[in-house]
């Protein structure tokens, strides 16, 4: 049995979800809150799962969530959005949560994202995807990603993390001269800047769980 909290200020959504899931036998619906309630709900109701919207600015939740992230690293969180600003989406993914859904999917895709999120896998729908990575992003990018080759997905990862050129050539022991290279080479096959390795992370990640 799945055990879910809703956490949303819209009352008709709300409703939308528990009409979505008041048939499915393994899901029970143990409360309903605003966002900026859940910590007061977490403190007598213990779900496995929140199904939480995230808001445009300047009503975000991201606070909410990132709070709950923190408090509750066992808990699943699956955000459900109309957000269309793929930097906003950039901001929830960037806190760890990798399960992102729009209002405006099927009620097919949403099952199937409540219960990925069950099991502790990523999951995002059509158009979130499309957001991130433009209209039918998945052959072209699969195909970049099996182009890299594993050490330019481990230079790939130090980037994101702030790494430069040196501190990178001094960790993998090799010259810069052969860093940059390395670089310019992933620019080459995957058509990004690392303005956003961000989202180089996350198409790797992704293509290599569902696709590779």
């Amino acid at each position: 049995m799945i055990n879910i909290l809703i956490a949303d200020n819209q009352p008709l959504t709300q409703q939308g979800i528990i009409t979505f899931l008041t048939d499915v036998n393994s899901i029970h619906i143990v409360g309903k809150c605003g966002p900026e309630d859940l910590e007061a709900y977490l403190s007598h109701v213990q779900p496995q799962l929140i199904i939480i919207s995230h808001e445009p600015e300047p009503n975000s939740n991201l606070t909410a969530i990132k709070k709950v992230k923190e408090k509750y690293k066992s808990l699943c969180i699956l955000v459900l959005s109309n957000n269309v600003h793929k930097h906003e989406i950039m901001q929830v993914i960037d806190q760890g949560i990798n399960n992102y859904i729009s209002k405006g999917c099927s009620r097919d895709e949403f099952l199937e994202a409540v219960f990925a999120t069950a099991n502790g896998e990523k999951y995002y729908c059509k158009k979130i995807l499309n957001i991130l990575f433009g209209p039918d992003p998945i052959a072209d990018k699969a195909e970049a990603v099996r182009m890299l080759s594993l050490r330019e997905k481990e230079i790939i990862e130090l980037i994101a993390t702030g790494m430069g050129n040196k501190d990178i050539a001094e960790k993998l022991f090799l010259s810069i001269h052969t860093v940059k290279t390395h670089r310019k080479n992933i620019i080459k096959k995957l058509g990004f800047t690392f303005k956003h390795a961000s989202e180089l992370i996350l198409i790797i990640g992704y293509l290599n769980d569902f696709f590779i």
